[in-house]
């Protein structure tokens, strides 16, 4: 797979992921859960006494991540096309190609770790809610089944990232440490640390 395919694919992700998000986190609070079941994130944080412009806050700053993620990764495609890719005449430097899927990772990371954050708000109100109705226990449940569901998207775009990074970097050593024990090849906290060609480990920058 080109590189066009590849952020193509990641492309209608990320704004796929962006409509979900943006849906889910505006959506209008009503005095209950819909008939349909849909869920809005400003009415189950309502029903959990939680601030709303807190929750703003968290739609700003994940959206604000995956727009840069967004950016970065259609830059690999600006103004050029899949013609472009598939023509041996054409070489573009690996190293811009580094440089935009880096720059693009963190964001995507940015993005779930902002959502870790309302997963925990989350958790925490509930404990320590002393009554709690059954429908605000059900709209709870379903927001944080709804945060894995974003989550694990978010994980699938992070792998993507690094192997269209991972088909630019050619290995040069491998190395695996761990602390003596019985688990996996008899070592526990396994450790895997790979140096590629240029000297730069996955992701970081040159200086």
């Amino acid at each position: 797979m080109t590189p066009f395919h590849a952020a193509r694919t990641l492309t209608q992700d990320i704004k796929a992921l962006l409509r979900e998000l943006t849906d889910v986190l505006s959506r209008p609070q009503g005095d209950r859960l819909r008939d349909d079941g849909d869920l809005s994130m400003p009415m189950v944080m309502a029903m959990l006494d939680y601030p709303q412009a807190d929750l703003e806050a968290i739609e700003s700053d994940v959206t604000a991540y995956l727009s840069a993620a967004l950016a970065q990764v259609e830059s690999i495609n600006a103004d050029e096309g899949e013609s472009f890719w598939e023509d041996p005449a054409h070489d573009r430097s690996p190293f811009m190609l580094r440089i935009s899927i880096s720059a693009a990772l963190p964001n995507v990371e940015g993005a779930r770790s902002v959502l870790r954050r309302l997963r925990s708000l989350i958790k925490v109100k509930v404990q320590r809610m002393r009554s709690l109705t059954a429908a605000a226990q059900a709209a709870a449940a379903q927001a944080l089944s709804w945060i894995g569901s974003i989550m694990g998207w978010l994980k699938s775009l992070s792998a993507q990232l690094w192997s269209m990074l991972a088909n630019l970097l050619t290995p040069t050593q491998w190395k695996m440490s761990g602390k003596v024990g019985t688990g996996v090849l008899g070592l526990i906290d396994v450790g895997v640390e790979i140096t590629f060609g240029d000297g730069q480990r996955p992701g970081a920058a040159k200086t």
